[in-house]
């Protein structure tokens, strides 16, 4: 998921971690080259978490 960059706090309290940018799957990156390999200048970053967390 993408969070915006206030709420990654948040999101952390559920369990989800960041994801640096240079290891999401290649059409993720592709959909944010709006960003120009730096989402925080979008107010995003990606983040996971892992299966039954």
């Amino acid at each position: 998921m993408h969070s915006t960059l206030q709420l990654i706090s948040f999101y952390r309290t559920f369990g989800f971690v960041s994801i640096p940018e240079d290891q999401l799957p290649t059409m993720i990156r592709v959909g944010f080259l709006f960003c120009f390999g730096e989402m925080a200048g979008c107010n995003v970053c990606p983040m996971r978490r892992a299966a039954g967390g």
